[in-house]
């Protein structure tokens, strides 16, 4: 396989992980959003159920903070699942770039390795 045909693959699974990149940033943020809108919607609920109840101010707290926790823990364990996808990812396409550089003799590819966001917590090089 001549090197013209390796950087070719090479670069159509970059393209490939840099669209499942974006992809994975979205979903992050519909998710968390999700969770925000399912708890505002929890909390309102309740709170709307026990003004004609007989449920106990203590209780519809109680329920109202149970929901807050559950809706934020889901979508914090969901960014994190997301957050380390997105490491891999981001490993992979520095592998890449590395590889594409090193057969061009020269940086034509620096988006992953010099300001990529590597996830949220990104760890020192």
């Amino acid at each position: 396989m001549s090197p013209a045909e390796k950087v070719a693959i090479l670069m159509h699974e970059y393209d490939t992980l840099r669209a499942e990149l974006i992809a994975k940033n979205a979903n992050v943020t519909q998710i968390i959003a999700q969770a925000f809108i399912v708890m505002l919607a929890m909390i309102t609920a309740i709170f709307l159920a026990y003004q004609g109840s007989t449920l106990s101010p203590s209780l519809s707290y109680f329920l109202g903070i149970t929901a807050t926790i559950l809706c934020l823990a889901i979508a914090l364990i969901s960014y994190v699942w997301l957050d380390l996808d997105t490491r891999k990812l981001s490993a992979r396409l520095r592998q890449i770039e590395a590889s594409v550089n090193h057969s061009a003799q020269e940086e034509i590819l620096i988006w992953e390795t010099q300001m990529g966001a590597q996830g949220a917590f990104p760890r020192p090089r």
